[in-house]
């Protein structure tokens, strides 16, 4: 636990100086910490269970998630593709938590459908925007909706703190993109500093989750 708070304060340090001086180097120093801190608390998992398919798809959606948040700043496109397959990861490892229903379609086609109306309307109308962009945005959009989607899903059916943790986090996430397309394409500056503190929060709590299973799973096996 003490390793994860260390980690965080470094992580927030270098996203701060990042968001004041916008040197990618700052961003992929933060962006490694997230990882570092899944990778420590896989190794915990992995310590204390056998059964590693949440921690390992989850590990590799957080990897994901560093190389698009580098790429982003290098090639936009390709960083939101890397991106998009991240969130692919994060699907799959809520789905080891709990396997998909009916409900999660439903929750991600509901989020899907109501956030990218404006979105669509505010990246048709930026001034440098093509129709490729706007395919990409939206695909990318549905894709998020779906891991925001699996998460509330997972929450409802079973109340836990490493769903409660993941829910905040896949929120946070989401938030963090939407302000990403207001600042970058609706002008709305101030929305590039909730953009980058929700991101590595998010990307915090989904790390933690790990900690949180292992630390579940332990007390689940000292009652058997």
């Amino acid at each position: 636990m003490g390793l994860n708070i260390i980690l965080f304060i470094i992580m927030m340090i270098f996203d701060c100086t990042y968001i004041f001086t916008e040197e990618l180097l700052f961003k992929t120093i933060a962006s490694t910490m997230f990882v570092s801190l899944g990778l420590i608390n896989f190794i915990q998992c992995f310590k204390n269970k056998k059964d590693l398919e949440f921690p390992l798809w989850m590990l590799t959606a957080l990897i994901y998630a560093m190389v698009g948040d580098v790429l982003l700043g290098l090639h936009f496109n390709i960083g939101v593709i890397v991106f998009g397959i991240a969130h692919i990861f994060y699907i799959i490892s809520y789905s080891k938590l709990n396997s998909f229903i009916r409900r999660d379609f439903l929750n991600g086609a509901i989020i899907s459908i109501i956030i990218p109306l404006p979105m669509i309307f505010i990246l048709w109308n930026a001034e440098y925007i093509n129709i490729s962009l706007v395919v990409l945005g939206c695909i990318y959009v549905v894709i998020l909706s779906g891991m925001l989607g699996k998460a509330i899903s997972n929450l409802v059916r079973e109340r836990n703190s490493v769903n409660i943790t993941i829910t905040i986090g896949a929120l946070l996430f989401f938030i963090s993109d939407m302000c990403l397309i207001l600042n970058m394409f609706g002008g709305i500056s101030f929305c590039r500093y909730i953009c980058l503190i929700t991101y590595y929060l998010a990307q915090f709590l989904l790390s933690f989750s790990l900690l949180k299973f292992s630390y579940v799973e332990e007390i689940l096996e000292k009652n058997i």
